[in-house]
């Protein structure tokens, strides 16, 4: 419940960010579907990192789209947006957990999708030694 009405505040008066459906505040990121409603705390990012995709039309470059990519205990979210808001909210999330891992590498990636268990391991380590 505590959570619950702390989070309805911060989306009354500390928004960072809001896209299609995708809320970010000073410590929560709120994602809301048709149906339902997922509340991730930035205190639980584990790895966040930019996603840049460049469009092709026959073979030839007409614009590239970026999304910020969070990866929660429980589930990750992307958001796309231009490249200044993409860097913004990657900045704000980092600046809310220092100790998730930042940035994209395909040793991440693999790490990450063959060792879930060990990857979050070696976050709360991180966290550890942050504290």
């Amino acid at each position: 419940m505590e959570v619950t009405v702390m989070s309805e505040r911060e989306m009354e008066q500390a928004v960072k960010f809001r896209k299609s459906g995708t809320t970010i505040t000073d410590n929560f990121l709120i994602k809301r579907g048709f149906l339902s409603v997922n509340l991730f705390p930035l205190q639980h990012l584990l790895w966040a990192y930019k996603k840049e995709t460049t469009q092709l039309i026959n073979f030839i470059p007409v614009g590239k789209t970026r999304q910020a990519v969070l990866v929660f205990y429980g589930g990750s979210v992307e958001l796309p947006a231009g490249k200044k808001r993409v860097d913004e909210v990657l900045n704000h999330a980092m600046s809310k957990a220092p100790w998730a891992i930042a940035g994209y590498s395909n040793e991440l990636r693999k790490a990450f999708k063959k060792d879930t268990k060990g990857f979050c391991a070696a976050v709360e380590e991180r966290r550890a030694a942050y504290s």
